[in-house]
């Protein structure tokens, strides 16, 4: 996908407004030798499923094998693979494969191929496809999970972003990309049927043990983002409900975790995840394609659950399958966190104008002119509201800048149904603002033309929530800009 927006750092490190950035930049370069590169390239690899050029793959998860090294050359190219089974693992039912191509490590970290991964059953069926990676890792590489729910063979076909996209396609003998393809073994741990159970399955677990040589692990370091997130594989039958046990460091106080599916990699599953404390308690949860990590980016990256945590605290996901009948039971679940200063926090009281909390707002390094600024905060039943303030004097005088406020609550698994309100100082309410099938259902307000120099008011109310302060959070980002973002 060509289109970036600005990111934060994960996990370490500080904020970044200058463009995406890339976790797995830590990996190394896998060697190519013998990747077909260079002006006199063929095109070895077939165009279409009937000519599609057979691999074999016998490796688990974390020992991917590369099963093609080729070109997207000349532009249009697509190369299809077809996958017939091999060491007996593959080729029916139940069997989870992992694909993925890596064309930015191999080209130096450079973007020169943007890739897609589309994956096809035997009769030709798109059962899943990919552009980019959640969170930008390895930038506009590709990666995908399936489960296999039919007997015979399983096609894997990549190809260039613009092609996929319906522009004109690109391509050339520099065009190069790996494919990897593994097998993804049985990961969880049993019984996982409650947070009783999860946390005594992540207390057990020596932490010096190698993940290759200790019997269980409650999830994997992500091969793409080694110490930035956690992936956790599992199966979900008809009223199962897997449970996963985290832990936060000693310095984690404030940072801002996500939990998430990977993106388009559970088939016919409609998967509610929900988050519990140590005790059991319901924290926040969210169902359907909610609960992807998608490009759009209301407050951080929108994934399925947005949580500021405590430190030293532990949390368990639950993960459970809603559809009735489901051909697949796989499904793909990714952790990742943010540092603790990604956000301000409201200060109570902030019901009314007078009392408001003052919005930290940050100067963009890369576009003159351009505030951004993130606060977090909480809105129970027995809260009327909650107020936040844009201070004229520090963002410049806002008369003909560009308003954009964006509200994250139900989307990131809060129980709060929030409204917006905006005023200004002089000129009064601006404008009110309810649910958004753009954002989620949450509110938000998109390149709204201010006219006034003034100072600027964001009231935040409930249309519904309920009485628990952990259960309500919102999570607010704002700019002021001075030409419209869109």
């Amino acid at each position: 996908m060509r289109s970036v927006v600005a990111v934060l750092a994960l996990g370490c490190g500080g904020s970044n407004d200058d463009g995406p950035t890339t976790p797995g930049a830590n990996l190394p370069v896998p060697d190519c030798t013998g990747c077909e590169t260079g002006s006199s390239v063929a095109d070895a690899v077939g165009n279409s499923l009937d000519t599609a050029q057979a691999v074999s793959v016998s490796n688990y998860y974390l020992d991917a094998t590369v099963v093609a090294e080729e070109t997207i050359f000349p532009a249009g190219d697509r190369d299809f693979y077809v996958l017939d089974g091999a060491a007996g693992s593959g080729g029916v039912p139940g069997t989870v494969w992992q694909f993925y191509t890596s064309s930015w490590q191999l080209n130096g970290q450079q973007v020169i191929l943007d890739s897609v991964l589309r994956v096809y059953d035997e009769a030709g069926n798109m059962v899943a496809e990919n552009d980019d990676m959640p969170y930008r890792f390895w930038e506009t590489d590709s990666a995908i999970w399936v489960q296999q729910t039919w007997n015979g063979p399983i096609y894997v076909e990549v190809l260039e972003w613009s092609d996929w996209e319906g522009l004109d396609p690109l391509g050339g003998p520099d065009f190069t990309y790996e494919l990897y393809a593994a097998i993804v073994p049985e990961l969880e741990a049993t019984p996982n049927d409650s947070v009783e159970d999860a946390i005594e399955a992540y207390d057990s677990v020596d932490p010096d043990d190698d993940v290759t040589t200790n019997d269980y692990q409650p999830y994997w370091q992500s091969l793409y983002a080694l110490d930035l997130a956690i992936e956790m594989m599992g199966r979900v039958a008809d009223g199962d409900e897997d449970y996963w046990a985290f832990e936060t460091a000693d310095d984690s106080q404030g940072a801002v975790w996500q939990w998430s599916l990977w993106p388009h990699a559970q088939g016919d599953l409609d998967i509610e995840m929900t988050l519990y404390s140590d005790a059991g308690e319901v924290l926040a949860q969210t169902s359907g394609a909610s609960a992807e990590v998608e490009p759009d980016y209301p407050f951080l990256y929108d994934a399925g659950i947005t949580y500021p945590v405590n430190a030293s605290t532990k949390y368990v996901m639950g993960v459970r399958n809603l559809a009735a009948d489901s051909a697949n039971s796989a499904y793909i679940a990714l952790n990742t966190g943010y540092i603790a200063d990604v956000a301000g926090v409201e200060i109570e009281p902030n019901n009314a104008v007078g009392t408001a909390t003052q919005m930290e707002m940050e100067e963009s390094t890369s576009l003159t002119d351009y505030w951004f600024g993130r606060t977090i905060g909480d809105l129970a039943s027995g809260d009327a509201a909650d107020v936040l303030l844009i201070d004229n004097d520090v963002v410049g005088d806002v008369d003909g800048a560009y308003l954009s406020v964006q509200i994250h609550a139900l989307e990131a698994g809060s129980f709060l149904d929030a409204e917006i309100e905006v005023e200004g100082s002089i000129s009064g309410t601006i404008t009110t603002l309810t649910n958004s099938t753009e954002n989620g259902e949450d509110p938000e307000l998109i390149d709204f033309k201010l006219s006034s120099n003034e100072d600027l008011y964001i009231h935040i109310r409930a249309q519904s929530n309920t009485a628990d302060p952990k259960q309500n959070l919102w999570f607010a980002l704002v700019s002021v800009s001075p030409t419209p973002s869109e």
